[in-house]
């Protein structure tokens, strides 16, 4: 018997800019990648390189199309579409229209994110996100992107895992600039939550049709010693940082930051029309190691990144955010094996989990996996092969996976096997 998901449900893929497309040299993390040292085992190919999606998105859209999917989540480089401070590139943003156009064309949705990581090497050299009056400038490339983009947009994702972007950043040092800090993570949590309210305000204002949504990176955590006190305090900072602040500052317009307490953010109440959720993993969390966490339990099965496989946990995580009483996307969920076989059966086996929610009246409207196509991993380099679809790093050809052809058949039927 087959599990069968609503009509409208959407099955997509998930991408980025700067992990796709290939030439955005002139960002933050263009110029990150080329430092020595800062990618595992010193793989530099990634902005100049890379898939090549800019200019290969007809050959990608079409393979989507043929595999049957409904809609791509991706995401536009700001460095291309203002390259210089108040200086837009009209051919650039005419290039986007012609990406979005050939998925609408296919009869493909899509999901635009505004900020995936990446971001102009002159707004970073200003200090991004955690100086508040460089907001202003944020503000102006979102009107401007989503003038020019409206009407060829179905949801906008307005920032991608911001606890993510700020811990990478600023306290764990492996994106730029580099930092590790926890006042300075606090700082940036803060920034980029304010850049997610700007962001929605400016959206609701110059596209008000299209719903708009922040995308959190949630995951569950266990303690390593059920016998440390300290294992359970640090579970219980974990949870709190990585899920908690979150969720309580969307229902409630109040972030709690590392070192700077209650900070209320004009706007950020209600600033998400859906709620997009990351999940890939279950973190045990060790209190006297909290540079090593382990991601699965001992002798288990692990994925190109460390992580184990645990289905269980995006069930929790969907259950932690269905009180927000807004619609919830699974807007990426995927793993990172060059065994085809253990990706069919992580889908599947997560896509169990997603309709079990639907059933128990959790309202997801779609799943995501990441990822389309195998890509640049950030600091991990090109090793981790988390795609429904390969490529040659020479060539450029893509070689169609079967779980790319299982996926596809999942979402043209809209059923998984029980």
């Amino acid at each position: 018997m087959a599990l069968r998901f609503p009509g409208s449900f959407l099955f997509g893929v998930a991408t980025s800019g700067y992990q796709i497309e290939g030439g955005n040299e002139d960002s933050d993390w263009g110029r990150w990648e080329m430092e020595p040292g800062r990618i595992a085992r010193g793989d530099r190919t990634g902005p100049s390189r890379g898939c090549d999606f800019w200019n290969r998105y007809r050959e990608d859209v079409a393979l989507m199309k043929e595999m049957g999917i409904h809609a791509h989540r991706l995401s536009l480089s700001w460095n291309r579409i203002e390259p210089q401070p108040g200086v837009f590139d009209p051919a650039a943003l005419e290039h986007y229209r012609a990406i979005l156009q050939a998925h609408r064309d296919a009869g493909l949705q899509t999901f635009v994110t505004l900020h995936h990581f990446h971001l102009p090497t002159w707004f970073a050299d200003r200090g991004g996100f955690l100086r508040e009056e460089n907001l202003a400038l944020w503000e102006r490339f979102v009107a401007h992107a989503a003038q020019g983009l409206r009407g060829l947009v179905d949801a906008w994702n307005t920032i991608n895992e911001p606890a993510v972007w700020a811990s990478e950043g600023y306290l764990i040092g492996e994106f730029p600039p580099g930092e590790t800090r926890v006042r300075r993570y606090g700082e940036a949590l803060v920034g980029v939550m304010r850049a997610h309210a700007t962001a929605y305000r400016t959206l609701k204002r110059v596209d008000p049709q299209t719903p708009a949504g922040l995308v959190h990176n949630a995951a569950v955590f266990r303690v390593a010693h059920r016998w440390d006190p300290l294992d359970h305090i640090m579970k219980w900072l974990a949870q709190r940082y990585s899920n908690t602040t979150i969720h309580r500052a969307l229902a409630t317009g109040v972030l709690r930051a590392p070192l700077r307490g209650k900070v209320a953010i004009e706007g950020l109440r209600g600033s998400s029309d859906f709620l997009g959720i990351n999940y890939y993993m279950r973190a045990y969390v060790c209190g006297w190691d909290l540079r090593h966490p382990r991601f699965a339990p001992r002798g288990e099965q692990v994925s190109q990144m460390g992580w184990g496989s645990y289905p269980r946990g995006l069930g929790e995580v969907l259950e932690m955010f269905r009180d927000l009483s807004i619609p919830l996307y699974i807007t990426e969920n995927g793993i990172a094996t060059d065994d085809d076989t253990w990706r069919q059966h992580y889908l599947t086996d997560h896509l169990r989990e997603v309709h079990r929610a639907i059933q128990n009246g959790v309202d997801v409207r779609g799943y995501f996996t990441w990822s389309y196509i195998d890509n640049f991993e950030w600091a991990k380099g090109w090793a981790p092969k988390f795609g429904l679809v390969g490529f040659d790093m020479g060539t450029k050809e893509r070689r169609v996976k079967e779980s790319a052809r299982m996926y596809g058949e999942y979402a043209r039927k809209r059923e998984i096997p029980e």
